[in-house]
């Protein structure tokens, strides 16, 4: 006669295949999250490469910290001018440090307390774009960017302002809201931010722009009256509330203008490009393109378009 005996998992061999598959999920996630990073840089980086192509030639300040090192540019200054017109950087604070960047060579690392990196000025106040990358955790109320008049209680732009809200306050008579919070974009993650300014007119503040990503933060409540006054100076990570905490890199200022809508079409071109070599999948491309206004063919179109032409 013969027994069948069945023989279950103990508890102990439970435990262990548990704690291998977490294991494995985290070492699949990480990598994950890696690749998502990567391919996000990659799109950034084709859509600044296309705005530089476009308006290098306008460019009045070209910051791209990767010295590495202080003291190491003309006139004892920290932040070489690439742009030619000699408007290099001096960094102040004493809790910032350079750190290996993915974007390009190095980027600047600010604490959030008296950080931030002075240009002197650059230029009056006119049709103006500037163009950033961003990484920070920190969704303050008040997350310094840019500051126009240092010093001055007038003259900045402010991630979060208002309840996340982002505010380009020229004077007291003209300011913009920004209608969406960018507290989502505050994830510890790299982003590209274009900021334009349409000049010192006494309306000019309506068509200022906003976009990070490509993606347009809509404009909300708007005060124009006089006129601004012109540029004293510029400094980047901090505004008249607070200082920016976290990582800067590539910071570019151009005395032209790019409109939200030229931002975004560049911004599909740029993502086309990574579709016709692959970078991207289709269902990627749709979901980003959908809805642009620019999208004239589906990623599989560009992708077999781009192959008939290699043959």
């Amino acid at each position: 006669m013969h027994l069948n005996v069945s023989k279950a998992f103990t508890l102990l061999e439970l435990l262990v295949v548990i704690t291998i598959i977490g294991v494995l999920t985290s070492i699949v996630a990480v990598s994950m999250s890696g690749s998502t990073d990567s391919a996000e840089i990659a799109k950034g980086k084709s859509y600044q490469q296309q705005i530089h192509a476009l308006l290098g030639h306008e460019a009045v300040l070209d910051l791209n910290f990767n010295e590495n090192g202080y003291d190491t540019c003309p006139g004892s200054t920290d932040l070489c001018d690439a742009s030619g017109y000699g408007n290099n950087g001096t960094i102040y604070g004493d809790g910032d440090e350079y750190i290996s960047s993915p974007v390009d060579g190095y980027a600047l690392s600010l604490d959030g307390n008296n950080d931030y990196i002075g240009c002197g000025k650059i230029k009056d106040l006119g049709e103006t774009t500037v163009t950033m990358w961003f990484n920070s955790s920190d969704s303050k109320l008040h997350n310094g960017g840019i500051t126009f008049r240092p010093g001055l209680s007038y003259g900045h732009f402010d991630f979060n302002h208002d309840g996340g809200r982002p505010l380009l306050y020229l004077n007291n008579a003209n300011y913009r809201y920004f209608s969406s919070s960018v507290a989502g974009f505050m994830d510890g993650s790299w982003h590209f931010m274009v900021l334009y300014i349409k000049g010192s007119g006494q309306y000019d503040i309506t068509g200022a722009t906003l976009s990070i990503d490509g993606e347009a933060i809509l404009p909300g409540s708007t005060t124009a009256s006089n006129s601004p006054l012109a540029w004293t100076g510029f400094d980047i990570g901090r505004m008249s509330y607070g200082y920016f905490h976290g990582l800067i890199d590539e910071v570019r200022v151009y005395s032209a203008a790019l409109s939200s809508a030229e931002i975004q079409k560049h911004y599909v071109q740029g993502l086309q490009e990574l579709c016709h070599s692959g970078f991207i999948s289709k269902w990627e491309y749709d979901l980003r393109t959908t809805g642009s206004g620019f999208l004239q063919v589906s990623c599989a179109d560009e992708l077999l378009s781009f192959q008939r032409e290699m043959i």
